[in-house]
């Protein structure tokens, strides 16, 4: 990066706009990442190969009787398929009316199953048929529900009864060399498949945090509560507020933050919630996502809730929900779909879901990509089954929804081989492969490249939330730290870019807290705009439709009301959804009231409020004696003004296929216009006229003040300098009365000679000042030399230092004259009192050396002089 450029990101963080600089930096930075991870993903798929799930082929399987697939298996190369089928008049139906077994052959991409002989498979057991038969002859309505093989055991299930848990279970023994009958005792092992990956934990009365909104705490991460009518679910602890992320209405509305009953659990960063509130029989179930601080509802964990690998997220018989944000619903009945089995690719990078309904005997299938983090579709069948090599064969229920002969197989290639298959597919030489990846494995690569791919996703998220960016920064560090072997120049810099991302996420972080405190100006503006409007428009709905003057107000304030909704824009992160949404609200309701006021304003009693509020104007008007009166009762008429010409402004924006009705408005509001111009005009007459009266009395009661004000100022100037500070005051007050009686030209010309009058008035006070301070100057002056006269008489008769000191210091004389060094300063002339001290202070120097150049030369009291010793030794 250039200095130029570093520069260009620094003086935007000055200004405030670096988010946007460093989101556009971080985007780019997780493109770049994205692009090396493929290049590394097509490395390893070199090395391990990749995951391929593709239809290669299809097959039909042909009955003798009108049946409905039901399920399959594999066994040992021979597909058991499952059947259900009417017996009729039969007393119990034979094998062969419920099973097939069939080999599945392959040439030149064409799929065929040759059935086999039930006599010589491994069905053709005695204790097998003899429970078989049984079955039916107690059971007449039993119906073939499930064919699975799990871990080298065989389970066919039979439905006996109305309830799901009526079934009977037979088991075979599944080896290399045989499959072998062992027993019916089969259906626990078949649903012992554990619907839930985590455990709920209860909240408890140490969890309750009291307040005007009391609410339970999950773990200090989020706070639940179902007081005040709803079930509201917070991510602050502010018990002061009710407001939160989630909310929906609860039964009862008086029940206490103690009353619910809450639990909770952590499946990786996600939040799963179990409320039950007070008086309630069905729990809520909920996810919390903390990226994207999102709530989403789902009854369906109730069933089942499977935990993805490495904390990506969670499925259920419904759908799913993402750690990255993503999640779906799917349609369909769910209440009977449970979780049966799941099945993890060898190669690490796909897991295989099935949801199985009991009910009615089809199973969900979801295939996971740990790499792509996404779920292919759903695929609702009536039977799977895998072989060793991966290759799946799939009744499809929409292919198979009606009874027939011909019965529609699909195959499919998985990635969902045999462990053995697998090894054995990776030991056949390929060019290209890189030893260090090789060494490896490819599982770790799979789980780095999530990692990686997840770190490009975050980063390249539209999500503007903290979380967001402390997630991404997180994930950084710990994909470094797992996979220090990201350093390693056979993984293509991938540590660099990462190391990128993480220093561009940390700046975010510290720039989210500005961007945050301006959503939250912008959320505030627009939730107190939207309580104005919604307060407007409930006032319009209920205001009288008979009543034209209520009805323009009301209209004028919509208008308004229009521009400060507009003005909302000028905040930055302001979402324009809502902003339509209110203008598109107010165009709606002005044209509605504009079409009440075009019927209402057809008629002369419409106008009756505006024809009695000008007569009152009329009838205030002959008995008011006071200009400040007359204020009110024209702020009256143009009240009026105001609404007669929103009528006509809103009459020209109303289309309507009758130009009379606008015609017949516009007259009317003419007439009342001009009864309203000519009460204007009398109004201005009679302001005119007391205006007037009134100036006069009050030029004549200010002309008063200032003359007092003027004998004031001569008495408080008593120096030049305060004859200018007094002077400025008085033209001050002068400029007021200028201004004030403009419009009365008789008083200007009193206002300029009162001006001339105290500009010379204090002008030859001042100077009066300016001589009397003179000639007192010139007297003290007169004062000091005569001081000085005696000062220096005094000082010769001194004979030492000490009381020479003493003199300058103490006596009066010298005292007297700096008091008039000072007083001729007070006075103002500084150059006279700094000769006088000048003065002083050389006649004290002078005196002092000659005192002591005396004492140098003389002795005994000056009678003897000192002479120097010469005398040699």
């Amino acid at each position: 990066m250039t200095d130029t450029t570093q520069n260009a990101i620094d003086d935007a963080v000055s200004e405030g706009g670096a988010y946007e600089v460093l989101k556009a930096r971080l985007s780019q930075q997780g493109e770049t990442l994205k692009d090396l991870s493929q290049q590394f993903n097509l490395k390893r798929q070199q090395t391990f190969g990749g995951s391929e799930f593709s239809l290669i082929g299809k097959a039909n399987v042909q009955t003798d009787a009108r049946c409905i697939p039901v399920d399959m298996a594999q066994v040992n190369g021979q597909i058991l398929f499952g059947y259900h089928v009417y017996v009729g008049l039969k007393a119990s139906p034979a094998l062969s009316d419920v099973f097939g077994v069939y080999t599945l052959n392959e040439a030149d991409g064409t799929y065929r199953l040759d059935p086999v002989s039930l006599d010589a498979c491994f069905l053709n057991d005695p204790q097998f048929i003899h429970e078989f038969t049984e079955l039916f002859t107690y059971y007449k309505d039993a119906r073939l529900s499930q064919i699975s093989r799990q871990d080298g055991i065989l389970y066919i299930a039979f439905q006996m009864g109305m309830r799901s848990e009526d079934r009977k279970v037979f088991r075979f023994e599944i080896t290399a060399k045989q499959v072998r009958y062992l027993d019916s005792l089969g259906h626990v092992s078949l649903n012992d498949a554990p619907q839930h990956d985590f455990d709920w934990i209860q909240t408890g009365r140490n969890d309750h945090i009291n307040g005007e909104h009391p609410h339970v705490s999950i773990a200090d991460k989020l706070f639940v509560e179902c007081v005040g009518g709803d079930l509201t679910i917070k991510i602050e602890n502010n018990t002061e507020e009710g407001q939160g992320i989630y909310r929906e209405p609860v039964e009862d509305a008086y029940q206490s933050v103690a009353d619910a009953e809450i639990s909770y659990a952590f499946v990786g960063d996600l939040i799963v919630l179990k409320v039950l509130p007070n008086r309630e029989k069905h729990t809520r179930y909920f996810i919390y996502n903390p990226i994207n601080q999102q709530v989403i509802r789902t009854d369906a964990i109730s069933i089942s809730a499977k935990a993805l690998p490495e904390g990506h997220g969670l499925l259920y018989s419904r759908g799913y929900v993402l750690s990255g944000g993503e999640h779906k619903h799917f349609d369909g009945e769910w209440e009977n779909l449970r979780f049966f089995q799941k099945v993890a690719s060898p190669n690490g990078e796909d897991v295989l879901y099935y949801f199985f309904n009991v009910e009615k005997g089809y199973y969900v299938i979801y295939v996971y990509n740990l790499i792509e983090k996404n779920f292919s579709s759903p695929m609702n069948s009536h039977g799977c089954s895998l072989y060793p090599d991966g290759r799946m064969l799939m009744f499809r229920v929409s292919e198979n929804a009606e009874a027939s002969t011909i019965h529609p197989l699909r195959i499919w290639n998985t990635p969902f081989m045999m462990p053995e298959q697998y090894a054995l597919h990776n030991q056949v030489p390929k060019d290209g492969v890189d030893p260090f990846l090789a060494n490896l494995g490819n599982s770790e690569l799979v789980r780095a490249l999530s990692a990686l791919l997840t770190i490009c996703q975050l980063a390249q998220s539209d999500e503007v939330s903290q979380n967001a960016f402390e997630t991404l920064l997180k994930t950084c560090q710990t994909t470094l730290d797992h996979y220090d072997w990201l350093e390693n120049k056979a993984a293509l810099g991938l540590n660099t870019a990462v190391a990128a991302v993480m220093g561009t996420a940390d700046s975010i972080i510290d720039e989210f807290a500005k961007v945050r405190q301006l959503q939250q100006h912008a959320e505030s503006a627009l939730a107190k705009e939207t309580q104005v409007v919604d307060n407007l428009i409930g006032r319009l709905k209920l205001a009288p439709r008979d009543e034209a003057n209520v009805l323009l107000g009301l209209l004028a304030e919509l208008k308004a009301e229009v521009g400060n909704v507009m003005a909302l824009r000028q905040y930055r992160y302001m979402p324009d959804a809502p902003v339509e949404a209110m203008l598109d609200n107010l165009a709606e309701q002005r044209q509605a009231m504009n079409l009440i006021l075009l019927e209402l304003l057809q008629s002369e009693k419409a106008y009756r409020p505006y024809k009695q509020a000008i007569s009152e104007i009329e009838d205030k008007l002959q008995t008011v004696d006071k200009t400040a009166d007359l204020n009110t009762l024209q702020t009256q008429t143009e009240q009026v003004r105001a609404e007669l010409a929103l009528v006509t402004e809103e009459v020209a924006e109303i289309e309507t296929d009758d130009p009379t009705q606008a015609t017949r408005i516009l007259d009317l509001t003419t007439e009342v216009s001009s009864l309203l111009n000519a009460t204007s005009a009398r109004l201005r007459q009679k302001h005119q006229a007391l205006r007037g009266n009134e100036a006069k009395a009050e030029f004549s009661s200010q002309f008063k003040l200032l003359a007092q004000a003027v004998n004031s100022a001569m008495e408080q100037a008593q120096t030049p300098e305060q004859c200018d500070e007094q002077l400025a005051k008085l033209v001050g007050l002068l400029e007021k009365l200028e201004s004030r009686f403009a419009d009365f030209d008789e008083f200007l010309a009193e206002i300029y000679t009162k001006r001339d009058e105290i500009q010379s008035t204090l002008e030859g006070h001042k100077q009066q000042l300016i001589t009397a301070q003179q000639r007192r100057v010139q007297n003290l002056n007169q004062a000091a030399t005569v001081t000085f006269n005696s000062i220096e008489k005094r000082v010769t008769r001194f004979d030492d230092m000490a009381g020479l000191n003493s003199f300058f210091a103490t006596d009066n004389m010298v005292l007297k004259l700096r008091q008039l060094a000072e007083t001729m300063r007070s006075l103002g002339d500084s150059v006279k009192a700094d000769a006088v001290e000048s003065k002083l202070k050389a006649v004290q120097d002078q005196s002092l050396r000659a005192l002591r150049d005396n004492q140098d030369i003389f002795e005994q009291g000056g009678n003897v002089l000192r002479l120097a010793n010469t005398a040699s030794v």
